[in-house]
């Protein structure tokens, strides 16, 4: 099934509401950082009205007041335990080496002896139903354009769909899934595929005697730096190939403007907490809400066709955040500096080894040349 074009809010329906339920039921469900399932079975307990509510309000073209009330709160969650390793009080005279403990307490030990724990957290959005059924409405009516000019290079937080038409162009996508249950393919397929892809390439390559590079670098709390206002600009839509009507960027512009706000109150709150404000200027993406997601995957599509036609790798592949590369070695690269460099002269998005800071890359890009 495939949804008509929409040229305005009254031409949305109740059942355009029910599909975008049906989703974003789903997503919540496979969602591991939020708990939203009682407030689910609440809305549920009496959906059509609340969906009729819902769907008045829309064809009142009141899409940014019902946003704006169903904005959520953050919430502080438990990231990881991590570790930072202590200062010798004196200089040891022989090195403290390795070891390992197959007893799990007393490996422990010995780890809070040689290390101080650090906890990290990270804030999430904690929104109401409604927020989430908007969020799939948005995907479902709009989104899949944005998932769509992503190239097959990117696996991870790809929306469901049919297979492309028989004789249909190699790099082309088939018709968006409206009818399968969630927005998003399962995890474990495509993560195993993106993994083993790549450890394939570099077997074949080195049995057909081919020195590689393989590379495996990933984005700092990306999720956390993205400004999501870069979705309702017309240079990325340019850039990118989406072609929006003028009600399908309405749609985009009235989330984009909630998702800036809402970045905006996270970085507050972060400078609240004791976050430098030269450190944090965007609150990033709200974790959890499945618009998040496509945004986060879409942004990265010029650095993806960047790494295809610069360096024409063996293997390239994206998961989110996590890139994998394999290059035939040119046999000068000697230091991750002249490699880096190597990358950077054949590429718009790796900056020159002189532009690092600690070991860290930053880039920042207007939306037209993302």
């Amino acid at each position: 099934m495939e949804r008509g074009a929409i040229g305005s809010w009254q031409g949305v329906t109740l059942s355009d509401l029910l599909f975008a339920f049906r989703k974003a039921k789903a997503d919540c469900f496979f969602e591991r950082s939020i708990c939203i399932a009682n407030q689910f079975a609440e809305y549920e307990k009496d959906l059509a009205r609340n969906l009729t509510d819902l769907l008045s309000r829309l064809h009142a073209n009141e899409i940014a007041e019902v946003l704006l009330e169903n904005i959520g709160r953050t919430r502080v969650v438990a990231k990881k335990l991590g570790t930072e390793r202590k200062l010798p009080k004196k200089k040891m005279a022989i090195s403290e080496g390795h070891s390992f403990f197959s007893d799990p307490a007393r490996a422990f030990e010995i780890l809070c002896v040689s290390h101080d724990l650090v906890p990290e957290f990270r804030l999430i959005g904690d929104f109401p139903v409604a927020m989430h059924v908007l969020s799939a409405l948005w995907i479902n009516l709009v989104g899949h354009k944005f998932d769509a000019v992503l190239t097959k290079s990117a696996y991870g937080s790809r929306l469901r769909r049919y297979r492309p038409e028989p004789g249909a162009p190699k790099e082309s996508v088939g018709a968006y899934h409206l009818e399968a249950v969630g927005s998003f393919q399962p995890y474990f397929g495509p993560y195993k595929e993106w993994r083993s892809r790549g450890l394939n390439s570099i077997r074949t390559e080195l049995k057909a005697d081919h020195a590689v590079i393989a590379i495996s670098m990933d984005l700092t709390s990306y999720y956390h730096r993205v400004d999501p206002s870069f979705i309702a600009d017309s240079r990325f839509h340019t850039h990118a190939g989406i072609s929006l009507s003028e009600w399908e960027l309405g749609f985009t512009t009235a989330f984009a403007d909630i998702l800036v706000e809402w970045s905006r109150r996270v970085a507050h709150e972060m400078h609240v907490l004791g976050c430098r404000k030269k450190d944090v200027s965007v609150g990033g993406l709200p974790i959890g809400l499945s618009i998040s997601r496509v945004v986060a995957n879409v942004l990265l599509v010029g650095l993806d066709k960047d790494i295809e036609q610069g360096l024409t790798p063996v293997y390239y592949g994206r998961y989110v955040d996590d890139l994998f590369l394999v290059l035939r070695d040119p046999g000068n690269l000697v230091t991750a500096e002249a490699l880096l460099a190597h990358i950077a002269s054949r590429t718009r998005s790796f900056p020159h080894p002189k532009e690092i800071n600690n070991g860290d890359i930053f880039r920042n890009r207007s939306p037209g040349r993302c």
